[in-house]
Protein backbone atom coordinates (compact mmCIF):
# COMPACT_ATOMS: atom_id res chain seq x y z
CA UNK A 1 0.00 0.00 0.00
CA UNK A 2 1.24 3.56 -1.14
CA UNK A 3 1.42 6.58 1.25
CA UNK A 4 -0.11 9.63 -0.32
CA UNK A 5 3.21 10.95 -0.18
CA UNK A 6 4.81 8.15 -2.91
CA UNK A 7 2.74 9.62 -5.61
CA UNK A 8 1.18 13.37 -5.92
CA UNK A 9 -2.40 13.60 -5.31
CA UNK A 10 -2.86 15.70 -8.17
CA UNK A 11 -1.65 17.66 -10.72
CA UNK A 12 -0.25 21.10 -10.80
CA UNK A 13 0.23 23.02 -13.83
CA UNK A 14 3.74 24.38 -14.82
CA UNK A 15 3.44 28.30 -14.63
CA UNK A 16 3.57 29.75 -18.18
CA UNK A 17 5.56 32.03 -19.05
CA UNK A 18 4.39 35.97 -18.49
CA UNK A 19 4.80 36.62 -22.41
CA UNK A 20 2.19 33.57 -23.11
CA UNK A 21 0.16 35.12 -20.14
CA UNK A 22 -0.02 38.23 -21.69
CA UNK A 23 -0.88 36.90 -25.22
CA UNK A 24 -3.64 35.08 -23.43
CA UNK A 25 -4.61 38.28 -22.37
CA UNK A 26 -4.84 40.14 -25.43
CA UNK A 27 -6.81 37.60 -26.59
CA UNK A 28 -9.74 37.76 -23.97
CA UNK A 29 -9.46 41.76 -24.37
CA UNK A 30 -10.06 41.05 -28.18
CA UNK A 31 -13.11 39.18 -27.31
CA UNK A 32 -14.39 40.83 -24.72
CA UNK A 33 -14.20 43.94 -27.16
CA UNK A 34 -15.89 42.27 -29.72
CA UNK A 35 -18.51 41.18 -28.15
CA UNK A 36 -19.11 44.81 -26.45
CA UNK A 37 -18.81 46.12 -29.72
CA UNK A 38 -21.59 43.41 -31.70
CA UNK A 39 -23.26 44.76 -27.81
CA UNK A 40 -26.75 46.31 -28.69
CA UNK A 41 -28.38 47.21 -25.24
CA UNK A 42 -32.46 46.59 -24.77
CA UNK A 43 -34.65 47.47 -22.02
CA UNK A 44 -34.05 43.80 -20.95
CA UNK A 45 -30.29 43.91 -21.45
CA UNK A 46 -29.84 44.37 -17.69
CA UNK A 47 -28.31 40.59 -17.09
CA UNK A 48 -26.54 41.06 -20.22
CA UNK A 49 -24.70 43.75 -19.05
CA UNK A 50 -23.52 42.11 -15.64
CA UNK A 51 -22.22 39.49 -17.49
CA UNK A 52 -19.92 42.20 -19.69
CA UNK A 53 -19.39 43.93 -16.28
CA UNK A 54 -18.15 40.22 -14.84
CA UNK A 55 -16.17 39.70 -18.14
CA UNK A 56 -14.35 43.04 -17.64
CA UNK A 57 -13.42 42.70 -14.00
CA UNK A 58 -12.19 39.19 -14.50
CA UNK A 59 -9.62 40.35 -17.07
CA UNK A 60 -9.10 43.20 -14.51
CA UNK A 61 -7.46 40.64 -12.10
CA UNK A 62 -6.04 38.31 -14.99
CA UNK A 63 -4.14 40.98 -15.95
CA UNK A 64 -2.87 41.48 -12.27
CA UNK A 65 -1.97 37.88 -11.87
CA UNK A 66 0.00 38.65 -15.05
CA UNK A 67 1.99 41.17 -13.73
CA UNK A 68 2.23 39.28 -10.46
CA UNK A 69 3.79 36.68 -12.46
CA UNK A 70 6.27 38.80 -14.35
CA UNK A 71 7.41 39.78 -10.53
CA UNK A 72 7.72 36.22 -9.14
CA UNK A 73 9.81 34.65 -12.43
CA UNK A 74 12.25 37.80 -12.32
CA UNK A 75 12.73 39.43 -9.02
CA UNK A 76 14.89 42.54 -10.91
CA UNK A 77 13.25 44.24 -13.36
CA UNK A 78 15.02 46.06 -16.28
CA UNK A 79 13.77 49.10 -17.90
CA UNK A 80 11.61 47.22 -20.73
CA UNK A 81 10.35 44.37 -18.45
CA UNK A 82 9.30 47.66 -16.30
CA UNK A 83 7.50 49.29 -19.00
CA UNK A 84 5.81 45.89 -20.06
CA UNK A 85 4.25 45.53 -16.75
CA UNK A 86 3.05 49.26 -15.98
CA UNK A 87 1.61 49.27 -19.25
CA UNK A 88 -0.44 45.61 -17.85
CA UNK A 89 -1.24 47.41 -14.66
CA UNK A 90 -2.70 50.85 -16.56
CA UNK A 91 -4.92 48.16 -18.40
CA UNK A 92 -6.49 46.86 -15.45
CA UNK A 93 -6.95 50.33 -13.99
CA UNK A 94 -8.61 51.20 -17.24
CA UNK A 95 -10.57 48.27 -16.92
CA UNK A 96 -11.83 48.50 -13.62
CA UNK A 97 -13.33 51.62 -14.70
CA UNK A 98 -14.36 49.98 -17.77
CA UNK A 99 -16.55 47.62 -15.37
CA UNK A 100 -17.73 50.37 -13.04
CA UNK A 101 -19.32 52.04 -16.19
CA UNK A 102 -20.70 48.68 -17.54
CA UNK A 103 -22.34 48.31 -13.78
CA UNK A 104 -23.60 51.58 -13.86
CA UNK A 105 -25.42 51.20 -17.29
CA UNK A 106 -27.11 48.12 -15.61
CA UNK A 107 -28.07 49.86 -12.47
CA UNK A 108 -29.80 52.79 -15.25
CA UNK A 109 -30.80 50.07 -17.15
CA UNK A 110 -32.81 48.79 -13.76
CA UNK A 111 -33.79 51.54 -12.71
CA UNK A 112 -35.47 52.60 -15.89
CA UNK A 113 -37.32 49.32 -15.79
CA UNK A 114 -38.72 49.79 -12.57
CA UNK A 115 -40.09 53.24 -13.92
CA UNK A 116 -41.42 51.89 -17.09
CA UNK A 117 -42.47 48.53 -17.00
CA UNK A 118 -43.49 48.27 -20.18
CA UNK A 119 -39.94 48.88 -21.18
CA UNK A 120 -40.62 51.27 -24.10
CA UNK A 121 -37.75 54.02 -23.23
CA UNK A 122 -33.75 53.34 -22.92
CA UNK A 123 -32.05 55.47 -20.95
CA UNK A 124 -29.19 57.76 -22.59
CA UNK A 125 -26.67 57.45 -19.42
CA UNK A 126 -26.67 53.17 -20.66
CA UNK A 127 -25.55 53.90 -24.11
CA UNK A 128 -23.08 56.23 -23.29
CA UNK A 129 -21.60 53.99 -20.28
CA UNK A 130 -21.32 51.22 -23.10
CA UNK A 131 -19.11 53.55 -25.14
CA UNK A 132 -17.14 54.60 -22.11
CA UNK A 133 -16.39 51.16 -21.24
CA UNK A 134 -15.49 50.30 -25.13
CA UNK A 135 -13.06 53.16 -25.29
CA UNK A 136 -11.42 52.41 -21.82
CA UNK A 137 -10.69 48.84 -23.36
CA UNK A 138 -9.92 49.62 -27.62
CA UNK A 139 -6.62 49.72 -27.11
CA UNK A 140 -5.93 46.58 -24.74
CA UNK A 141 -5.29 44.15 -27.14
CA UNK A 142 -2.18 46.00 -28.50
CA UNK A 143 -0.98 47.27 -24.82
CA UNK A 144 -0.83 43.26 -24.01
CA UNK A 145 0.98 42.39 -27.14
CA UNK A 146 3.29 44.75 -27.07
CA UNK A 147 3.93 43.82 -23.40
CA UNK A 148 4.22 40.34 -24.54
CA UNK A 149 6.61 40.67 -26.67
CA UNK A 150 8.55 43.18 -24.83
CA UNK A 151 8.77 40.38 -22.00
CA UNK A 152 9.65 38.04 -24.45
CA UNK A 153 12.25 39.78 -26.05
CA UNK A 154 13.92 39.85 -22.82
CA UNK A 155 14.12 37.15 -21.83
CA UNK A 156 15.19 35.45 -24.46
CA UNK A 157 18.34 38.29 -24.48
CA UNK A 158 18.58 37.12 -20.56
CA UNK A 159 19.22 33.49 -21.39
CA UNK A 160 21.57 32.08 -23.50
CA UNK A 161 21.13 30.67 -27.19
CA UNK A 162 21.11 27.18 -25.99
CA UNK A 163 18.48 27.22 -23.08
CA UNK A 164 15.19 25.99 -24.71
CA UNK A 165 12.95 25.76 -21.95
CA UNK A 166 9.61 27.04 -21.27
CA UNK A 167 10.59 30.51 -21.80
CA UNK A 168 10.43 30.21 -25.44
CA UNK A 169 6.87 30.92 -26.64
CA UNK A 170 4.74 27.99 -27.88
CA UNK A 171 3.31 27.10 -31.63
CA UNK A 172 0.27 28.27 -30.77
CA UNK A 173 1.02 31.45 -28.64
CA UNK A 174 3.62 32.58 -31.92
CA UNK A 175 0.28 32.75 -33.75
CA UNK A 176 -1.76 35.27 -31.17
CA UNK A 177 -0.21 38.62 -33.13
CA UNK A 178 -1.34 37.88 -35.85
CA UNK A 179 -4.89 36.59 -34.31
CA UNK A 180 -4.96 39.70 -32.39
CA UNK A 181 -3.54 42.34 -35.33
CA UNK A 182 -6.29 40.67 -37.71
CA UNK A 183 -9.07 41.28 -35.06
CA UNK A 184 -7.84 44.80 -34.11
CA UNK A 185 -7.77 46.00 -38.07
CA UNK A 186 -11.13 44.17 -38.32
CA UNK A 187 -12.41 46.46 -35.30
CA UNK A 188 -11.23 49.65 -37.00
CA UNK A 189 -12.44 49.08 -40.72
CA UNK A 190 -16.31 48.19 -39.34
Amino acid sequence: MSSPTDALLFDVPASRPPSEQFLDLAADYTRFNDALGLFRPTAASGPALGAHAASVARLTRAALASVQAVHDQQPYLNPAMVEATVRIKQLAHLSGGAAHHLSEAQAALTGAALADPDGTSLPDSVNLQIQLARELTALAPEAALASATGIARERQRRQPAAQTGSSRLSGASRLWPEVVSRSVTALRVS
